[in-house]
């Protein structure tokens, strides 16, 4: 077992003869008086000087303490004290110039990180501006609160009329989360269900505009401008997917009972996992095909888990999920993973009407 190795060591600053000293005598001419720089050390690596000594090395090379007496009448032969070599100071030297380098990465990160968000904040900004000057009654809003930015609720909302310089918005729903990308195929669905009964407003296209925030970092300065009873900013417009568009939710895993969990989320039409394919590793499934994503549905996604016996805990594993639409076309995923790292889907086949 190591151990952590610390203590007092010396270094020779100058050596000096007896004669130089006026000590000489036929005794002991060959012995010398060293003045010498006592430092602490960790693992023999300098940190920090301490005090400066006088020794006398003898004919043995060895090093022996001289009496104070002597001491006093060496040290008054010694007009000009040797300085402290820098490399005793090699500890500050090493600490100021990690922070040194610490701070100033981390200064450039800090920078590249603000600059990147910057930058997608004005794309935004100019994606929202630009969609404000070419609206249609097929276009969907994700809307979120610049008052309560650090939280996920939301709205999305649908242009309902235009009408000269203002439009009619209509409000979907409430329960938005900040990280969804895109509007999903459910959302077209609720709309369509219950659009008799949503709540709708008209807005000036020029209210909008105000509402967006112009500077990135800035808080909003139109604090009366209200949209649906809260401030809004027009985050981005979204797409409605006409296919299933599945992501994974996370994993689980039971070592006990030797059993793994996938938990997927479909962003898109609705669809059921008709098969799935197992191109390497030993699973075994717990569930029978086909598994319908509708009976797990919320107004934005339909998700659902499914359950596997394993064998070994360390194998990777590489299956296909085949889905299947409402017209039948078959939408194929590639999962690859382990159960230690997590899975990644990466869709391989598309609208194919292959059986």
């Amino acid at each position: 077992m190591s151990t952590i190795k610390f203590g007092i060591r010396s270094v020779r600053l100058k050596s000096y003869s007896l004669r130089e000293l006026g000590l000489e005598n036929e005794v002991n001419a060959k012995m010398r008086v060293e003045y010498r720089q006592n430092y602490f050390h960790l693992h023999f690596l300098p940190l920090f000087p301490t005090t400066k000594v006088l020794r006398l090395r003898k004919e043995d090379q060895q090093l022996y303490e001289i009496p104070e007496h002597i001491r006093t009448v060496i040290a008054s032969q010694i007009k000009e004290k040797p300085k402290t070599p820098w490399y005793t100071f090699l500890g500050p030297i090493i600490l100021l110039v990690g922070l040194t380098f610490y701070f100033g990465n981390l200064g450039i990160k800090n920078y590249q990180t603000k600059a990147y968000y910057k930058e997608k904040f004005n794309q935004t900004r100019d994606h929202s501006l630009q969609l404000l000057d070419s609206l249609d009654t097929h276009v969907y809003f994700k809307i979120r609160d610049t008052k309560r930015s650090f939280r996920t609720d939301g709205l999305y909302a649908k242009v309902e009329n235009i009408y000269k310089d203002s439009i009619q918005l209509v409000k979907l729903h409430t329960d938005l989360k900040y990280d969804e990308d895109r509007l999903s195929y459910q959302v077209q669905k609720y709309y369509e269900t219950y659009a008799a009964n949503l709540p709708a407003e008209w807005v000036s296209i020029d209210t909008l505009k105000k509402a967006i925030l112009r500077e990135y970092g800035s808080s909003s300065k139109n604090k009366g401008i209200h949209i649906f009873e809260t401030t809004m900013i027009i985050e981005e417009a979204a797409s409605i997917y006409k296919e299933p568009y599945l992501v994974t939710d996370g994993k689980g895993v039971d070592y006990i009972k030797k059993q793994m969990s996938l938990r997927l989320k479909n962003y898109g039409c609705e669809a059921i996992i008709s098969k799935i394919h197992l191109k390497k590793g030993m699973l075994k499934w717990d569930q029978e095909f086909p598994i319908d994503f509708s009976k797990y549905s919320s107004n934005t996604y339909s998700k659902l888990t499914i359950y596997a016996t394993y064998e070994n805990k360390e194998e990777e594993y590489e299956f296909i999920i085949d889905l299947r639409d409402d017209e039948n076309m078959l939408h194929q995923y590639e999962v690859k993973g382990t159960l230690e790292n997590g899975f990644k889907l990466k869709r391989i086949r598309s609208g194919s009407k292959r059986k």
